[in-house]
């Protein structure tokens, strides 16, 4: 149970990580003129260096655009798989730009500015934790 909890965790996290930068390459793909299937199949070919688990649901997620009948199912389901809110506010995006016919690239655009922020300020979060745990050891051993 431990072993398979933590690969879930490592593999969110791994994610997590990727999700910003997949965004900034999937905004270039679409604002190209790319579909948003060939950008997610153009996005997990370029991130898989950095995050397999991520270029895994963008194929996954790709293969079920082709066979589903709602694409709105195919979002909701990479949603549903990987558990972050980041990725459940693209897919909403997503599905509402097919829906009412809006540009996905403003949405992503807007996202993708969001998705690195709160990047940013996990790893100001984890800086401003490291003081105070370096403390004791600064004491007992110097």
């Amino acid at each position: 149970v431990l072993y398979v909890n933590n690969r879930a965790t490592k593999r969110k996290q791994s994610i997590q990580m990727a999700w910003p930068d997949a965004l900034d390459l999937m905004l270039i793909c679409v604002e190209s003129g790319m579909s948003v299937e060939a950008a997610l199949r153009k996005v997990a070919d370029e991130i898989g260096a950095q995050s397999v688990a991520l270029a895994e649901e963008f194929i996954l997620t790709n293969a079920e655009l082709s066979y589903l009948q709602e694409r709105k199912q195919a979002y909701e389901n990479l949603a549903g798989r990987t558990g972050l809110e980041s990725v459940k506010s693209v897919s909403q995006a997503l599905v509402q730009a097919e829906r009412y016919g809006t540009p996905v690239a403003h949405a992503l655009r807007v996202l993708a500015s969001e998705s690195r922020d709160m990047r940013m300020n996990a790893a100001e979060k984890k800086a401003a934790a490291l003081p105070p745990k370096l403390t004791v050891p600064m004491i007992l051993f110097f």
